[in-house]
């Protein structure tokens, strides 16, 4: 019994270890930082969604004035996907020139790796030029990961385990087969639930690695498939345990004693903690 205590809580805490192991979006930067030459300024977020196309758009102004340049020069860029070890670029250009500023347009196909991307872009004549580079992250749903969100996220898993050790330790440690099947189902759905959210923390780049929100994503399917073949298991295990207390019950009217017929009963069913005997 203390052998399967101790290994429940054990499991618990690892799993609760594990989503603490987070790693949080860099703050994005809007405008280079001269005194000569061009000034460039774009705005961005500091996430992306995953397969979605990027638009690049920048302005750009007289260091030294301030004054708008939306003429007679050229603007251009690169976009970096940092997951491609040694041929990181996958997209270089000339930005069109729109109204006052200059854009251009990342194929979402080409935005197909969740981690860290950047982009740089560089404004010049035959005189002046300036450059801007900044970092962003591409997640499944490209939603901005906060501090509120992440302790959210985390404390919610926390409570969840924390729950999930209370429910197994009740089910191992119950000998009502009623108690037995409600304390399985909740803590399965406990299981369910941990799993989605930490695979939804992976997805929305809250986990360090794509790896471990693979292995929750897994984890995740493989609980809610699983419901399917344990709903069967259960009713065949209510079943059965009706006949046993259904025979059980014939025997005592039948004017045995109570602790032969338990006997009796036990011996052809080969009693044991998953037939769950009442008391």
């Amino acid at each position: 019994m203390y052998n399967k205590k101790y290994t429940l809580l054990i499991c618990t805490i690892f799993l609760f270890i594990i989503t603490i192991n987070f790693a949080c979006s860099q703050p994005p930067f809007q405008q280079s930082e001269k005194n000569v030459g061009f000034l460039i300024e774009t705005g961005y977020t500091s996430t992306h969604s995953l397969n979605n196309d990027y638009y690049l758009h920048t302005h750009v102004y007289n260091a030294s004035n301030g004054l708008l340049i939306d003429s007679n020069i050229n603007c251009y860029y690169h976009f970096y996907d940092h997951q491609k070890n040694g041929d990181e670029h996958i997209a270089i250009g000339e930005m069109d020139n729109y109204g006052a500023g200059y854009n251009a347009s990342i194929d979402g196909e080409l935005i197909n790796n969740t981690g860290e991307y950047s982009a740089l872009i560089w404004c010049n004549n035959s005189e002046e030029g300036g450059f801007f580079q900044y970092t962003f992250l591409v997640t499944e749903s490209g939603i901005e990961i906060t501090e509120g969100r992440s302790i959210f996220a985390i404390g919610s898993v926390a409570i969840l385990c924390i729950l999930l050790f209370i429910s197994l330790y009740s089910l191992f440690s119950i000998d009502s087969y009623i108690g037995k099947f409600i304390f399985y189902w909740i803590s399965h759905l406990f299981i369910v639930l941990i799993f989605f959210i930490c695979w939804q923390m992976g997805v929305e780049g809250l986990l360090g690695g794509i790896g471990v929100t693979g292995i929750f994503r897994i984890l995740f399917y493989i609980s809610v498939v699983a419901v399917f073949p344990m709903v069967i298991l259960s009713l065949a295990w209510i079943f059965y345990i009706h006949v046993y207390n259904e025979h059980f019950q014939n025997l005592v009217e039948k004017g045995m004693d109570t602790e032969r017929a338990f006997q009796l009963t036990n011996r052809k069913f080969k009693g044991g903690w998953f037939y769950g005997r009442s008391r």
